[in-house]
This record gives structure tokens, C-alpha cells and sequence, in this order.
């Protein structure tokens, strides 16, 4: 029949028996009144008649429907395929972790391990989001492959907050709990409701709000601590496997004074590594004078220009000293009432302190070398602060756009040369970004913050230019050889 409907693809997911009850009882509520307005003398009975005998006809079609919404679900390119849903971010910093990339060391703000903070803080509108400050997602991704799926109908997904230790079982029970029953956990949620968030068809993501807050500081539930949890709702005829976040804390707006920085500066207070609390802090600025009173004699206090350890440098010269003597350690813990883990721990922070590097970093390729600005060890990578050819120095912000645009493949370059692995031909330029000139002048070797000198620079390419570019430059070691072509 040429106006025979077809069933929308919107409907292809539904239960077939369910869908055809309610249409079938629709249209008997219907066909009685329609009958009775055209003709008020109609018999009843006959009518009902009538009507089964056409929903009989009818059942042919419904088998063919039904059997391609079967078809579909299980077609070769989506029965066999799962999913799952995954918390990521887009990471703003840029400083690497290898241990020994002298490019990076000094940067406070590596790449985010996690996708979650560490901690949030109650009423903090605005901030739920990845250590980097960076917009945390939900993803749909195929579980084999990892790679981001599309379904062609929107994905409902529920966002709870759980305690900690929920491990997939037991969901109800590891929901956080307000302060009563009348109030979330989350403040855009309701009592013991999820956020509602929605992956539009034929996309793939979604974004967690930034301001999701909460009305009560972890440290009250069981578990101490808290995740987030992305679940598929509705009537799903594929699988899909729930995301749960990592574990962060909900601290009151008190205890932000006692966070600690992940990476300290060198000259920062010692109070500022793990572990160590306010009795313990005020021991080591005055351990010449602890020391005096307990009768210990600890040979390395002699050297310290203070009455006592103030600054994570001189945290590491003391753990230095102490490390190599058993015996001394163990006085000294005992005087600063430290346990062996806690030491541990403040040492592992502390050896993970940046020093002050304002030293500009430099992309060399071929003939041209690209100066970029360092702050504190963290490089811009917006545009070089100079563009160096051949014996010509351009500043880039005296270029109008027609004159920087002959020089934006390299700069494009450069950052992709950045993200990939040893960042190829990067090096650091000797000299600091707060003088802003074309000549560039050598570090002094006897600075005690100068970081060692890395590996001899890969051999140049039989090109005596990049030899003396380098050499007006004072650049540590170069590559010239780079492809970037791609």
C-alpha cells in the first residue's frame, strides 16, 4: 500500500511486544468513537468486527517490523560490539614527567596524572574540575578499542556521587548521603538523585558541569573519601558499562591552608611538604636550639646559616646528611617526632622541588631557530618571543600578519615537536626571558641552580650555518634534522 506508515527509526529500540499493545489498544479507543460520529446508528458488535478483523490483517507487517528491529540489534557491526562510558580531560599543561627531561623539570605544572583533583572544597562554584583547571568529559568509547562511538539516538546518563569504596557492587548502598534526607550530596542534584546529563545522537560527549559543588565535606562519611559515577539510563539495547572516576576529598574552606603543592619551589617553606605538620614545622626552625635541649649532637646543623631548617633546600641537604647515618636518622626522627613513613613521604615530596628557571627555551630547524619565553619553568608556546635565519633577528610582534604568516608552518612545528616524545629539537637558550633583546647571554656556570648540562646535541647535518646559528644562540646541544612535513 502506497500510505502504508513506516515505523520510525527513533522506535527501532524498543520492546516490539510492548510498543504494538499500546498502539493496538490506541487504535480500538479510537475506531469506536470514529465509528459512532459517522454513523450514531452503528452496531457496536459489528464494529469491534470489523476492527479485529483489520488489526489481523495487519499482523504480517507487524512480523516484518519486528523482525527488523531484531535484525538490527542483531546485525554484525553492533550485536557483537559493547561500550562504556569514561571520564577524561583535555590537559592545559605541558610540562612533561620524564624524570630527566632538563626541558621540564623545573615546571611545577606537568601533565595531570588523573582526571580528578585531589580535592574540592564545599561550596566552591565553578572549580569542579582537572588539576589543570581543564572541563572534565564524559565519553561513550567502544570498549575493545577505546575509540570514541556514536550512538544514533541520544544516550541519557546519570551522574552519581558514591563513597570511595564502591568497587561495582552494591550501588545503592555507596551512594553519599547529605546531611539528611532532604538534601544532596551534590547541590544540583536532588536527595538521593543523580545529575541528569544527555550525549546527543551521532556525538560522543559530554560535558560534567563545572559548577557541581557539594554540601558536605567527605571526612564525614564512612569511606572518607568520594568518586563520581556515569551511568547509560533508559532502555539500552546495547551494553554499557558504567564510568567511575577517581577518589578526591570534599574539604571544608578551613582546610584549604593546609593543602600541600604537588611540585614546591626550592626556596618554598618547608612547611610546604608532605607531612609535615605545625609542631613538626616549628622543631625544624629552631633545631639548633632543639638539639641543645635534648643534649644532640647533630653535625649537620653546624652547616645550616639559620637557627634551623626553614626551606625545602635546606630540608634536602639535612635529609641528605641524615640518610648515610642510620643511627643519626633515627635521633633525628625521634626529635621531631616523625615516623619512618611520614619521613618517607617528605622526602619523596621534597625531591620532586623545582628551582626557579627563567631560562628561554629554543626549537632549532634547519636554518631557523625559534625562541620561545620560560617563566618559572613553564614555556608559552603562543608565539616566539624571536625568529631567528640566517644572521637575521625577526621579532614576531612587530610582524604584521602577511609577515608572520611565512613563518607559522614552523611555529606549528615546533608545537608539535613539543608533545612528541624528548621534545625533538628543542633545546634550552642560555640566557633569561626577562631581557627581551636579540643577543643572548651565556648563564653563569657557577650559579648553584644551573641544571646540568645535558647529553652531547645529536650530530648536525654537514651544514657549517647551523653550527654558528647554534653558536650565536649559545644553545645546549640541537637537532637540525627534523620532519616536518608531518
Amino acid at each position: 500500500m502506497p500510505d502504508e506508515p513506516t515505523l520510525p527509526a527513533a522506535l527501532l529500540g524498543f520492546q516490539g511486544e510492548e510498543l504494538e499493545n499500546y498502539v493496538r489498544a490506541r487504535i480500538r479507543h479510537f475506531a469506536r468513537r470514529f465509528a459512532t460520529r459517522i454513523n450514531p446508528m452503528a452496531d457496536a458488535n459489528a464494529v469491534e468486527e470489523v476492527l479485529e478483523s483489520v488489526l489481523d490483517e495487519e499482523t504480517e507487517a507487524n512480523v516484518e517490523v519486528e523482525g527488523t528491529r531484531v535484525k538490527r540489534e542483531n546485525s554484525p557491526e553492533e550485536a557483537n560490539r559493547s561500550y562504556k562510558l569514561k571520564f577524561f580531560h583535555w590537559c592545559q599543561n605541558i610540562g612533561c614527567r620524564q624524570p630527566n627531561c632538563q626541558l621540564c623539570k623545573n615546571n611545577p605544572d606537568v601533565v595531570c596524572e588523573k582526571d580528578f583533583a585531589k580535592s574540592y572544597y564545599i561550596g566552591d562554584s565553578g572549580k569542579f574540575t582537572a588539576a589543570c583547571r581543564a572541563n572534565i568529559l564524559v565519553k561513550l568509547v567502544e570498549e575493545g578499542s577505546g575509540e570514541a562511538a556514536t550512538l544514533q539516538e541520544d544516550l541519557a546518563i546519570e551522574l552519581w556521587a558514591l563513597e570511595g569504596t564502591y568497587t561495582g557492587e552494591y550501588f545503592d548502598a555507596h551512594i553519599a548521603q547529605g546531611e539528611n534526607s532532604t538534601e544532596s550530596f551534590m547541590t544540583l542534584a536532588r536527595a538521593n538523585q543523580p545529575i541528569c546529563l544527555t550525549i546527543p545522537a551521532n556525538e560522543s560527549v559530554v560535558e560534567v558541569p563545572a559548577n557541581l559543588t557539594f554540601t558536605r565535606g567527605s571526612e564525614r562519611l564512612d569511606a572518607k573519601i568520594v568518586m563520581l559515577c556515569a551511568r547509560a539510563s533508559g532502555q539500552l539495547t546495547i551494553p554499557i558499562q558504567e564510568a567511575r572516576s577517581d577518589t578526591f576529598r570534599v574539604l571544608t574552606r578551613r582546610s584549604r591552608l593546609s593543602l600541600k603543592p604537588d611540585r614546591p619551589s626550592m626556596e618554598a617553606s618547608v612547611k610546604n611538604l608532605c607531612c609535615i605538620g605545625d609542631k613538626t614545622f616549628e622543631k625544624l626552625q629552631n633545631l639548633k636550639e632543639e638539639c641543645a635541649k635534648q643534649n644532640l649532637d647533630l653535625d649537620f646543623t653546624t652547616t645550616l646559616p639559620g637557627p634551623g631548617v626553614t626551606t625545602v633546600r635546606e630540608f634536602c641537604r639535612m635529609s641528605g646528611a641524615v640518610e648515610m647515618d642510620p643511627v643519626l636518622k633515627d635521633r633525628l626522627l625521634r626529635l621531631l617526632g616523625m615516623s619512618e613513613e611520614n619521613w618517607a613521604e617528605a622526602n619523596r615530596h621534597a625531591s620532586s622541588a623545582v628551582i626557579i628557571d627563567n631560562v628561554n627555551r629554543v626549537w632549532v630547524h634547519d636554518d631557523v631557530a625559534l625562541v620561545y619565553k620560560c617563566i618559572l619553568g613553564k614555556v608559552d608556546l603562543s608565539t616566539p618571543i624571536e625568529v631567528r635565519c640566517s644572521e637575521n633577528v625577526y621579532l614576531p610582534e612587530n610582524m604584521d600578519p602577511s609577515e608572520w604568516s611565512s613563518w607559522c608552518d614552523y611555529h606549528d612545528c615546533a608545537c608539535q615537536c613539543w608533545f612528541a616524545e624528548g621534545h625533538p629539537g628543542w633545546r634550552r637558550a642560555m640566557h633569561s626571558s626577562s631581557s627581551h633583546n636579540s643577543s643572548l647571554a651565556l648563564s653563569e656556570s657557577t650559579t648553584a641552580d644551573r641544571i646540568e648540562t645535558p647529553p652531547p646535541r645529536d650530530p648536525l647535518d654537514d651544514t657549517i650555518f647551523v653550527e654558528d646559528l647554534l653558536r650565536n644562540l649559545d644553545v645546549e646541544g640541537a637537532s637540525s634534522s627534523l620532519d616536518c612535513s608531518a
